[in-house]
C-alpha cells in the first residue's frame, strides 16, 4: 500500500490522502502531467460510499417485511454520499488515487493542498489531455455537482465498443477481451470509501479500474492503426485516432436501462460499478457508426442547450421579424418621397397632354 512514509512501494497506485505530504504531491501531479504529455489520455474513474436510507417503519413492520418475500423486494433507497476517492492513470506510471473528499477539507487552511486542487482544475479542464472511461459522464457529472469540478475533453469507450459490435461494452468485459486482464471482482458499494483506511483490495481495485481504461484505449487505438493502413486517410498515431472520434468527445452514450429478465444475469461481481453496470447493460446496437467520418483537424462538439447559442437563435429571430415588418411596413418619410414623386409624375403628364391637345386644335 502506497503511504506518506516516502518509502518506495510496489503497489501500482500512489495514494494521496490527508497524511500525505502537499509539496511531494504538487511534485508528483507535474511528473503525471509530463508523463502525459508523451500519450494524452488518461483513465479517469471515481468511487463513492452508498449507504442505506433511514428505516422509518418500526423493528416489527422490518421483521415482518424481512419474512415475506414479495414484502422484502421493495428495498430502501440508497443515499450517495459525494465523490470519496478520484483516479486518473496514465499509460505508463502509478494511478493516481486522490481521496478527493479529505483534500478539499484542508484547502480551507493550507495553501500547498489549494495549489495541489488548482492544478487537479487544471487537468480536468485541459483539452490537451483525453479523459476515458465507460460511463465516464457518470463520474465527471458528480464530481461537477459535488465540488463544482468541470471535466472536459472526455470519451466514453463505449462509443468505440459499438462501432467494433462488441457483444458488451462494460469495463470487466473490454479489459478482459482486449487486455487480457482479469479486473478484481470486488463488491464497490459495500465499501466504505470515506472511512479512515481503505483495505490494499479498495485500493488495488480503484487502481485497476482507471489504469484498464487507458489501456483499452491504447488497443483500439492499435487495432485502429492496423486496419486503416490501406485507407486515403489512414490512422497513424494517437493524434490521429483523437481526431477520429473527436465528434464522440463530450458526448453522452446512450445506454438501456436493467436487463430484461429473459436475459442472463451477471455473475456477482461482474459489473463492479455504477459506471460498469451501466456499460455491461448498454445498447451496442443504438449509437454504431458505421463508417467513420473522415479525419477531420478542426474538433466538431454536439452544443446542445447551449445558452448562448440559444439567445443567438432569439436575436436572429427577432432581426428577422423586423426585416420582414420594415419591408411590409415602409418608414413614413420614405411613403413622402413616393407620394412626391407620383404626384410630380401625374401633374408632369397631365401638362403634356394638355399641350398636345393645344397643338391639335
Amino acid at each position: 500500500m502506497s503511504s506518506s512514509s516516502g518509502k518506495k512501494s510496489e503497489e501500482p497506485y500512489i495514494l494521496i490522502d490527508e497524511n500525505f505530504n502537499p509539496k511531494k504531491a504538487c511534485k508528483k501531479l507535474l511528473e503525471f502531467f509530463r508523463v502525459s504529455r508523451k500519450f494524452p489520455v488518461i483513465g479517469l474513474d471515481c468511487e463513492w460510499t452508498q449507504s442505506k436510507a433511514p428505516s422509518l417503519l418500526s423493528e416489527e413492520t422490518d421483521e415482518v417485511r424481512s419474512s415475506n418475500p414479495l414484502l422484502s423486494a421493495a428495498k430502501q433507497p440508497n443515499i450517495r454520499n459525494p465523490v470519496a476517492i478520484l483516479q486518473l492513470a496514465t499509460k505508463d506510471g502509478p494511478t493516481f488515487i486522490i481521496r478527493l473528499r479529505q483534500i478539499i477539507a484542508l484547502t480551507d487552511d493550507n495553501l500547498d493542498w489549494q495549489i495541489f486542487l488548482i492544478r487537479i482544475k487544471d487537468l480536468l479542464k485541459s483539452t490537451d489531455v483525453l479523459k476515458v472511461g465507460v460511463a465516464i459522464h457518470l463520474d465527471t457529472s458528480r464530481l461537477l455537482h459535488d465540488y463544482q469540478l468541470h471535466t472536459v475533453n472526455c470519451l466514453d469507450l463505449q462509443h468505440i465498443a459499438a462501432h467494433y459490435k462488441y457483444p458488451k461494452s462494460g469495463l470487466t468485459y473490454l479489459a478482459k477481451r482486449l487486455c487480457d486482464i482479469d479486473l478484481p471482482k470486488f463488491i464497490a458499494w459495500q465499501v466504505d470509501w470515506d472511512g479512515p483506511v481503505l483495505s490494499p483490495e479498495a485500493l488495488r481495485y480503484a487502481a485497476a479500474d482507471a489504469k484498464s481504461a487507458v489501456l483499452i484505449f491504447e488497443k483500439f487505438l492499435e487495432q485502429s492503426v492496423q486496419e486503416t493502413k490501406q485507407n486515403p486517410s489512414p490512422v497513424k498515431n494517437c493524434a490521429d485516432f483523437i481526431n477520429l472520434w473527436r465528434f464522440k468527445i463530450d458526448v453522452v452514450y446512450r445506454y438501456k436501462g436493467p436487463p430484461s429478465p429473459d436475459k442472463e444475469k451477471a455473475k456477482d461481481g461482474d459489473s463492479n460499478s455504477e459506471g460498469d453496470a451501466a456499460g455491461e447493460n448498454a445498447d451496442v446496437t443504438g449509437d454504431v457508426t458505421d463508417p467513420l467520418p473522415p479525419i477531420h483537424p478542426a474538433p466538431t462538439k454536439l452544443l446542445l442547450g447551449n445558452p448562448e447559442n440559444d439567445s443567438r437563435r432569439r436575436d436572429l429571430k427577432y432581426r428577422t421579424c423586423c426585416t420582414r415588418a420594415k419591408h411590409i411596413f415602409p418608414h413614413p418619410k420614405m411613403t413622402i418621397c413616393v407620394l412626391i414623386i407620383i404626384l410630380t409624375l401625374l401633374i408632369s403628364i397631365t401638362i403634356i397632354v394638355c399641350k398636345l391637345n393645344q397643338n391639335c386644335f
